[in-house]
């Protein structure tokens, strides 16, 4: 295979433990798979580009998770005080 298949980071699901997510920039819509990393079939639409070859899905880490929910965090902060 020439291409890259290129690699997801996601977030842990509530509904299912063990279970990736992530925000799907092509579909606009969050994509739910089940436990473990590694490569998956794409659930988007025929115009993605995932469609063809999928994507390796990785789980993101404690302290990627730390960083985006300190992010929110800030950013609502920010929002509240312009109300």
């Amino acid at each position: 295979m020439t291409e890259q298949i290129p690699v997801i980071k996601g977030l842990p699901r509530l509904d299912f433990i063990g279970g990736i997510k992530f925000w799907c920039p092509y579909c606009r819509k969050w994509h739910y798979h089940g436990v473990g990393n590694g490569h998956r079939v794409a659930h988007c639409g025929l115009d993605s580009p995932f469609q063809e070859h999928g994507y390796i899905l990785k789980m993101m880490s404690k302290s990627e998770l730390r960083e985006i929910r300190r992010a929110i965090d800030q950013y609502l902060g920010a929002i509240e005080k312009n109300e």
